[in-house]
């Protein structure tokens, strides 16, 4: 796909996704993300070093580490385009989000580590059969070369998501076969298209607006997909795992 977007009443206009893999699936999401754009601005209009957590008002670099450092706050700093690279998980310098091709992912850290991964991480000196491991005592993997405050913060994802799941609430799943009705849907939502003009366009709603009482069941699924696509622009590395 190229720079310019795709009109999303064209279904059309989506055949670029039968060949996407799940970097170009990521990359559709996130360069969609308006928190993406704004980060992609500041790098390109304030090219300076950015600092994590922030410095203070006049403070000076020794003064900054010596705070920091002394709240264990994992101090770091580096380029804007540098830095936002990093945290929307790809390769600096972050990328233009006209681009149509995919940037190079980092592997997302921290991750939830299953047991086909233990190998990667740890010698074993005999093979042992799979074993499932419970959500209640979830294993995680870090990356100690990254910086930490962006790791603790996706943590806290991955938990949350985990104790909705032992909780039994309703989940809103991203599955790879809806991705190209999300990515139609985002884009009729930023074209500021009403659900009632989506539900007539867009064929997965259509269909389910068929009979007498069914366009009930064509708004709720169009609300459902409104919140898995929401959890997909907060975290889309999660297609990369």
């Amino acid at each position: 796909m190229g720079s310019s977007s795709p009109n999303w009443k064209q279904l059309d206009d989506y055949a670029f996704t039968d060949s996407l893999t799940r970097e170009g699936w990521c990359w559709e999401f996130m360069r969609r993300n308006p928190e993406y754009k704004k980060d992609y601005s500041e790098a390109k209009e304030k090219p300076g070093l950015i600092y994590d957590p922030p410095k203070l008002e006049g403070e000076s670099n020794s003064e900054y580490m010596q705070r920091t450092i002394g709240q264990e706050l994992d101090p770091t700093s580096c380029a804007a385009k540098v830095y936002y690279a990093l945290k929307w998980g790809m390769e600096p310098p972050v990328q233009d989000p006209n681009c149509g091709d995919a940037p190079k992912f980092l592997l997302p850290f921290p991750q939830l580590t299953k047991w086909d991964d233990i190998g990667k991480y740890f010698q074993r000196e005999e093979s042992v059969g799979p074993v499932l491991q419970s959500l209640q005592f979830p294993t995680l993997t870090f990356d100690l070369t990254r910086p930490l405050n962006p790791q603790v913060k996706q943590t806290k994802k991955i938990l949350k998501e985990l104790a909705v799941d032992m909780s039994g609430r309703k989940q809103f799943n991203v599955l790879p076969e809806d991705w190209r009705c999300y990515l139609r849907l985002l884009d009729a939502l930023n074209a500021m298209a009403k659900t009632k003009e989506i539900i007539t366009v867009i064929e997965d709603y259509k269909k389910l607006d068929s009979t007498k009482f069914s366009g009930y069941k064509a708004h709720d699924a169009v609300s459902d997909d409104k919140k898995a696509i929401k959890r997909l622009m907060d975290d889309p590395l999660r297609i990369l795992s």
